[in-house]
């Protein structure tokens, strides 16, 4: 909750919902969604992974770079 936290003060929307559920509405309504995933093991490294649905690429991000990344995505 805290990284969604993080991300609403950068004016970024976002919200905390299972992996599942936010491929299901992303297909259903053919948004471009990056899907942030706070993995265990790559949470712990200061990490977090980015998957862009539509283009089916996923990238680990530095936590501290996290909101740079996405603000390149013109979200």
């Amino acid at each position: 909750m805290e990284m969604v936290a993080e991300l609403w003060e950068e004016n970024i929307r976002a919200e905390f919902v299972p992996l599942r559920d936010q491929y299901e509405y992303a297909s259903d309504h053919n948004n471009i969604c990056l899907v942030v995933i706070t993995d265990t093991g790559v949470f712990q490294k200061g990490s977090v992974q980015v998957r862009h649905l539509e283009l089916k690429r996923e990238k680990e991000i530095g936590r501290e770079n996290l909101v740079k990344y996405l603000y390149g995505y013109s979200i």
